[in-house]
Parts: C-alpha cells; sequence; structure tokens
C-alpha cells in the first residue's frame, strides 16, 4: 500500500454567500486559511496552496497554483492540481473553510491511494472534502468539465474505485458534527465559533 504524501489547501473561492473574504477570519490568534495550512503542513510532505488568479499572497514551504478556470468551484481546484502535480499519485484536499478536521482522518485518508478518490458519506450526504482524488481522475474531470458539469457529487458519481467513510468510521475521528462544520454564511462562522470556544 502507498502512501498519498502530497496535500493541498483549497482557497480559491471568491466567498460570495458569505459576503467578504473568509479566508482571513480568525479563530483564535489564526486565520483560516493558517489553520488549513497548519494540518496540510502537519501531515504532508509536498504542500499546495490553490488560490484564484486574483490572489497575490504566498504561504512559506507551500507550491502556490492558480485555479485553470476561474469562478468554477472546487471541482477545478481539484484538477489545477492533479495536472500539476509530479511527485505523487494523487493528493489529499482540505477547503479553507472546514477548520476541524482531525489531523488523524488526514492521515488515515493518505493511506488509501489506491483508490481513485475517498469522501465521506454522513446522514446520507456525500461531502466531498477533506477527500483524496487521484491523478488517474484527470481524463473523467476534463470530459466533465467539457460538458459543463462542475460538481464534485457528479464527479464521485462516476468514479468506480472509490472508498466511502460512513459514519461509524467517521466517529473514531471525533464528533462528526464538528469534523464536518464548514463556513458558508455569516451565521456558519458563528456556530463555528462556539465549537472553537468549546474544543479549543
Amino acid at each position: 500500500m502507498r502512501m498519498c504524501k502530497c496535500g493541498a489547501v483549497l482557497a480559491g473561492g471568491k466567498s460570495k454567500r458569505f459576503g467578504s473574504d473568509k479566508r482571513f477570519l480568525k479563530l483564535g490568534e489564526r486565520t483560516l486559511i493558517e489553520i488549513a495550512c497548519d494540518k496540510i503542513r502537519a501531515n504532508f510532505e509536498r504542500r499546495y496552496l490553490v488560490l484564484d488568479k486574483d490572489s497575490n499572497f504566498e504561504v512559506p514551504d507551500f507550491i502556490i497554483l492558480r485555479d485553470k478556470i476561474d469562478n468554477r468551484g472546487p471541482l477545478v481546484g481539484v484538477y489545477s492540481t492533479l495536472i500539476e502535480m509530479v511527485e505523487c499519485f494523487g493528493c489529499v484536499f482540505v477547503p479553507v473553510d472546514m477548520p476541524f478536521i482531525p489531523n488523524e482522518l488526514l492521515q488515515f485518508m493518505s493511506t488509501l491511494s489506491d483508490y481513485d478518490a475517498v469522501y465521506i458519506k454522513f446522514s446520507d450526504k456525500i461531502y466531498p472534502f477533506p477527500g483524496y482524488y487521484s491523478k488517474r481522475l484527470i481524463p473523467l474531470i476534463e470530459s466533465l468539465i467539457d460538458f459543463g458539469k462542475l460538481s464534485l457529487k457528479e464527479l464521485l458519481g462516476e468514479v468506480k474505485l472509490k472508498y466511502e467513510i460512513d459514519e461509524k468510521k467517521l466517529a473514531e475521528f471525533g464528533e462528526p458534527f464538528g469534523i464536518l462544520a464548514n463556513i458558508n454564511v455569516p451565521e456558519d462562522f458563528e456556530l463555528v465559533k462556539a465549537i472553537w470556544f468549546k474544543w479549543g
């Protein structure tokens, strides 16, 4: 079994639903982008930060990548990473807006790189992130993009060799609702701050 050594932070979104750039929201003393990068830094030798074309900041010891197509969602971020990687067969991805992903979960995903995709299913809902995606998916992703299908759930529906982390397995890594908490609108951030205060 080969281990995935590549990890990436997806931080190319425009935060339209939130209303301001959520990458720089603070939990405690760190911003969301710092928290996400710290998780990747702690678990992976090769590190990527995927940004939109308009962002011009850098993070030490991360390779900066740009979305190949602007404003088209996280599928393009995954694609933009996979086509640039040369050292790894695939990559573990974390989004910038999920601050409670445990290191142990990322490490577990890194052991599943024989699969083409690894994702979570909780309460009958598919969570593409955190997740692992293989370079073997590049032709399939390109086909979906050509047809204007930009949903990661559509991609996962067509992947044959995949591993689904179910509720029982997810619970081994912590409280699922906390792990999967993400920030889309200001109300989400208030909930996340409450969790942070409780856990931190």
